[in-house]
């Protein structure tokens, strides 16, 4: 049975493979022209055999084809690249002007024509042998046809030509890099080999020549195929997978609009404004053209109008004359991603995009990279610094030079964050370059209108008049109801559309609310004069226009707009990439917007998601005032160099169904969420950035329409909440896993009794996990952990969800729980978990059964660590780990540690994981760890730090763990020293007290004798009555206090031996006593 990838997306490859190849077969040259042209005719071919190479390396025809194909994103690539090459080798005007060829239907006869297409004959043959085969497999034979007899392309321009040859090599080049194979010095080998065989035949005499200068720089060795993939890795640095993301969220123009914006001066009839023509500028003009509006006037909206539209590409062709031209873009977006609005992301799109298409310049604009690149072959290299941008964008300034012309889109400038001095300075430096021109767009501010006053320019609300009206014309003058009102006999509905035109001002999301507002109005049957007062009613102004769409929100829907609109402001502000879907707002909502309580996590079949989703984009329209929109999630935009679609988010039913799967453009309203089509791969949205800003001011959120009155609702709590419940759909339907734990640490800050219901959830959704993957395995149920597995477990409890907050670093929550909860503290501790608090900060046992969920989270805690520390919880405390071994928390740390750094991948080790486990061992250390025999073969600290620093750090990384290896060397020698002088001063004490002991009792002797003498001279007057004990005589008149203590002290120990004597005395003289006990 043939594979599926075979079947459905890999044939189809294979067709426009065959399709490019046979291409080749068209061009050749007259021999008569001499060497020069038969070398590019050779050339030309040699690449033909590079491309039938890498099918037959790939096993393209075959049904053990290399299993990458069915990337979709790979194979779209592909194809992307297959095209491009049918299109260089198809394209009339271009192959005549551009490229050097003339048309024939057949050559001449009195002229021999080269046989350069007999280079690689042999791998063309095997290829259509395979293709016939194919097609025999999966019954889809079609009739074909051979090339001989059609038109054929004769080379007449070999400067031209040579052009075309350079394209088609970066092209081939580019279809290794996309699947390097693991031989790939030998396959280069082979098909060098392979070409110089066919070539000595056909050339006999100057085959050597031709071989060496065909193939030197296509086929010696590996070097090609190796600077291919080197130019790959760093293009790759300078990309970022966001850099598209905002043009491509820009929703398309209206049918009926901007289509003035491309008409010359001559054709602008009953225009009222005026403005500099960019359908000239397009074609001759050079430096920087701007566009400028204000806030909602379309700007955007025009700028992907004018970059998507092929009408663009005529004018600009004639600029670029004879030079292939390339069309870049860079949307900024205030609030996106940091490289979505720096200097930093706006260098590295140009750069990328200049680069990419002019590759042999990387060496020169950016040779450090390069360098880095070129030397560390398997290790990728990191985004080129700032200072190196600003080299690169000088050196394109000054000295690029390429053989191709560019113009550039650069969007929303004012939503720059940084040195608008710095931006413009780049923009202006790239238009310096004649091979670059700009069309940049912005808000009217001051420094861009002091920078672009005096340049061609265009302004969006003197020219949008007329686009207005055909929008209210389309969008309200059409509807239905409008006849509806002409034949209720009241005064002319034309009034109502007429009202919003004059009332626009140019600002064209004005208009969309204001139509919305109408629409509203059509649908509760209102008449002319209250749609008229509706009109009346909007503000002018946008900030007061969102007032106004608040107050007029239904008051019961008052606090779920409240909570929606702060959830997704919170997010944007807080930079979240991830942003709010719409299925995991609709499950928040399903549970009635309520943090406190414990919620279980729910899940559901997957053909219920577009339904669930299509109902809450409805619920979005009655609750949030049209200020928030459903987007799509995907960027339908060719693939760039992600490694793969993230398909973790499908909900379709099935994979045929995925339109990302089946490669649907974005730009086919047959497919989008606002045609019903997948609302499921939606994201929630605020219509535009001036909802933010509004949001922005704090005053706002006192309106009436925004206070939230349930005191439990907290936003962060929220959020993760929302996030929990959406990995478990995804794990529960085979997507993916919740793989971070980052966004948990937000809630630190929050008050305890609303993080306790998330840290419950959390227990819930890690429970319902191991149950579904690991509960069959029986290890697993006799683990520490098996009470957690079993559903009747209280997975709310206190204990539990302290141990939660210990192991993911939550520092306040634990210093706020530890005085509530009993000190888990073996033999005390829960029964799933036997371990020290210690250990489950360090390891995280819990969390890490699930293979790393706690990914994300900077770990160990250093500041968790030093309060459970500091609060008597012992680094040296015994227990027995997962692994049945008996351990401690410090020597857990230390073999944490010993791994790191032994491991063989440690070049590769990231420092900040390394400083984080060298830097967890200080407090240990100054809080009493042992610092000998502490693993073993290692009796002491000092020479386990000399083992683990004896290799050299990785690259980079000298300084910093050198600081943190003098940090610890320094601790220990402080606690040694600490441990000397408590040993010194124990000594001393234990010294001191046998002195004082000593001196005490010669003391009391001398006092005693002193009193005997006395008391002597006494006796003999019969006075003060002497007492003698056990060979000393001591007087009751001693004053001292210790005196009378020891005093005592022999009295009662002498009465007890003397009663003791006594008694024994008597036992011996009673009859039947033995003299045993």
């Amino acid at each position: 049975m043939e594979p599926v990838g075979l079947a459905f997306g890999v044939i189809g490859l294979a067709g426009v493979f065959k399709s490019c190849v046979e291409l080749f077969g068209y061009f050749s040259t007259y021999r008569s022209y001499g060497h020069d042209y038969n070398l590019l005719d050779a050339k030309l071919h040699v690449e033909k055999a590079v491309l039938l190479q890498w099918a037959d390396r790939v096993r393209l025809l075959h049904e053990d084809y290399d299993r990458r194909l069915d990337n979709p994103t790979i194979r779209e690539a592909i194809s992307h690249i297959l095209s491009s090459i049918t299109h260089l080798l198809s394209e009339t005007s271009s192959l005549q002007q551009r490229y050097g060829v003339e048309q024939r239907d057949e050559p001449p006869s009195q002229l021999l024509v080269s046989q350069s297409p007999a280079i690689g004959a042999s791998l063309m043959e095997k290829f259509r042998d395979d293709y016939y085969a194919m097609q025999l497999r999966i019954h889809h034979r079609k009739a074909t046809t051979s090339t001989s007899g059609k038109l054929r392309w004769m080379i007449v321009d070999k400067d031209k030509f040579s052009t075309l040859i350079a394209e088609l090599s970066h092209f081939t080049s580019k279809l290794d890099a996309l699947l390097p194979g693991d031989s790939s010095e030998r396959t280069v080998s082979s098909l060098a080999s392979l070409v110089r065989n066919e070539m000595a035949s056909i050339y006999k005499e100057n085959a050597k020549l031709l071989l060496q200068q065909a193939t030197d720089d296509r086929l010696s060795g590996n070097d090609i195929l190796q600077e291919a993939r080197d130019q790959d890795r760093a293009l790759k640095s300078l990309w970022f997978r966001c850099m598209d993301d905002r043009k491509d969220s820009i929703s398309p123009a209206h049918v009926k609009t901007l289509q003035w914006a491309l008409k010359p001066a001559c054709e602008r009839e009953g225009s009222e404004a005026e403005w500099d023509d960019l359908s000239e500028w397009l074609r001759s003009g050079t430096g920087v053209y701007w566009i400028y509006g204000k806030a909602g006037s379309g700007k955007s909206t025009l700028m992907k109008y004018l970059h998507d539209n092929p009408d663009t590409r005529a004018p600009l062709n004639a600029w670029a004359g004879d030079l292939p031209l390339t069309v870049g873009s860079f949307f900024f977006w205030g609030l996106g991603t940091q490289e979505q609005k720096s200097l930093e992301g706006l260098s590295r799109a140009i750069l990328y995009q200049l680069l990419e298409a002019e590759s042999s310049y990387l060496p020169s604009a950016l040779p450090r990279l390069w360098q880095e690149v070129r030397t560390n072959v398997f290790k990728e290299p990191k985004p080129p610094s700032i200072g190196e941008l600003r080299a690169a964008s000088e050196f394109l300034t000054k000295n690029f030079q390429p053989k191709r012309r560019f113009c550039l889109f650069i969007d929303g400038l004012d939503e720059f964050q940084g040195s608008f001095h710095d931006a413009i300075k780049l923009i202006k430096g790239l238009c310096s370059n004649p091979a670059i021109k700009v069309i940049v767009s912005s808000r009217p501010i001051a420094i861009c209108y002091d920078a672009f006053s005096r340049v061609p320019q265009l302004h969006m609300e003197s020219l949008t008049r007329n686009d207005i009206k055909e929008y209210i014309h389309d969008v309200v003058g059409s509807h239905d109801y409008m006849q509806v009102l002409a034949a209720s006999g009241e005064q002319s509905p034309n009034i109502i559309t007429d009202k919003l035109i004059k009332k626009a001002s140019g600002v064209f999301l004005w208009v969309i609310l204001a139509c919305r507002s109408i629409l509203d109005g059509f649908a509760a049957y209102d008449t002319v004069a209250e749609l008229c007062r509706r009109v009346d009613d909007l503000p002018p102004e946008l900030e007061d226009l969102f007032v106004h769409m608040l107050n007029s929100v239904d008051r019961r829907y008052h606090e779920q707009m409240a909570k929606t609109l702060k959830i997704l402001y919170t997010q944007v502000a807080s930079k979240s990439s991830k942003g709010l879907t719409t299925i995991e707002l609709a499950f928040f909502d399903r549970n009635g917007m309520d943090c406190a309580s414990n919620n279980p996590l729910e899940s559901f079949p997957v053909h219920e998601a577009r339904k669930i989703c299509s109902a809450m984009v409805v619920r979005l329209r009655s609750r949030c005032g049209g200020l928030l929109q459903a987007e799509p999630r995907f960027s339908w935009a060719k693939p760039s160099r992600s490694a793969k679609p993230d398909l973790g988010v499908c909900w379709c039913p099935s994979r045929e169904t995925c339109p990302w799967v089946r490669g649907v453009g974005r730009n086919s309203s047959s497919h989008t969420h606002k045609s019903g089509g997948f609302p499921e791969h939606s994201t929630i949205e605020f219509i535009h950035r001036t909802v933010f800003e509004f949001l922005d001011n704090p005053k706002v959120w006192d309106l009436a329409p925004l206070r939230i009155s349930d005191p439990t609702f907290n936003v962060a709590c929220a959020i993760v909440g929302m996030d929990l419940q959406l990995s478990y759909l995804y794990s529960q339907n085979n997507a993916r896993s919740w793989g971070s734990a980052e966004g948990l640490l937000v809630i630190d800050r929050e008050p305890v009794k609303c993080v306790l219901p998330v840290l419950a959830e959390l227990a819930d959704y890690l429970s319902l996990r191991i149950a579904r993957k690991y509960y069959a395995i029986e290890e697993v149920r006799q683990s520490c952990f098996s009470p957690f597995l079993d559903p009747a477990y209280n997975r709310s409890s206190l204990q539990l969800s302290f141990l939660m907050a210990v192991e993911l670093g939550l520092v306040n929550t634990v210093v706020s729980l530890l005085p509530t909860v009993p000190r888990p503290r073996p033999p005390s501790a829960p029964p799933f978990s036997p371990f020290p608090l210690l250990y489950h900060s360090l390891n995280s046992p819990i969390l890490c059964s699930l293979h790393a969920a706690r990914r994300g989270i900077i770990r160990p805690c250093h500041e968790l660590l030093g309060y459970l520390l500091s609060q008597g919880f012992s680094p040296n405390e015994v227990f027995v780990n997962e692994r049945g071994l008996s351990t401690t928390p410090w020597r857990e740390l230390l073999l944490r540690g010993q791994r790191l750094f032994e491991s063989g991948d440690r070049p590769n080790v990231r420092c900040s994981t390394i400083h984080g486990i060298l830097k967890a061992m200080e407090p240990f250390i100054e809080h009493g760890a042992d610092l000998d025999n502490i693993l073993p073969g290692i009796p002491t600290m000092e020479k386990f730090l000399d083992d683990v620093f004896a290799p050299a750090p990785p690259g980079g990384q000298e300084n910093e763990l050198q600081e943190v290896k003098d940090s610890l060397i320094a601790a220990v020698a402080e606690r040694r020293r600490a441990m000397a002088a408590e040993t010194l001063a124990s000594s001393t004490a234990s010294e001191q007290n046998k002195e004082t002991v000593t001196q005490l009792d010669n003391s009391l002797d001398s006092k005693a004798d002193k009193k005997v003498d006395s008391n002597s001279n006494k006796a003999d007057n019969g006075s003060s009555p002497m007492l003698d004990i056990g060979g000393k005589v001591y007087l009751k008149a001693l004053q001292e206090p210790l005196s009378w203590i020891l005093l005592f002290a022999i009295l009662a120990l002498s009465i007890y031996m003397k009663s003791g004597l006594l008694s024994q005395a008597g036992s011996r003289d009673r009859p039947g006593w033995d003299g045993r006990g």
